[in-house]
């Protein structure tokens, strides 16, 4: 389970979840740590570097290919083809880059 708080109060991990392992040790809003995201399972949210080689797939990604393949015979641009084609992608990306790891709970 994996719990995200956009607040900078640290309530959450001290008081109501005890038991939980915070991810997010690094700045996200200025300098400060605001995204606080808890899971049950250490080491279960992905990793910094994970975010460097997203990001460095989004930065090198030609997006004109995607609005040129969503160009109607009349020039104008089909968004919902360009929605469709950037959002697969964007998937897809994330899909082959970000670990995933599986859980199961059974009840006792």
């Amino acid at each position: 389970m994996v719990i995200h708080n956009t607040t900078s109060h640290d309530y959450a991990s001290r008081t109501v979840l005890p038991k939980y392992h915070q991810h997010v040790s690094f700045p996200t809003r200025e300098n400060n740590i605001l995204d606080q995201v808890y899971s049950n399972v250490k080491g279960g949210y992905k990793a910094e570097e994970t975010d460097l080689v997203l990001q460095d797939c989004f930065d090198t990604t030609d997006w004109e290919v995607f609005r040129t393949a969503a160009v109607r015979e009349d020039c104008t641009v089909d968004l919902e083809d360009y929605d469709s084609g950037v959002t697969s992608y964007i998937s897809t990306c994330t899909e082959t880059i970000v670990p995933t790891k599986r859980s199961r709970t059974y009840p006792n």
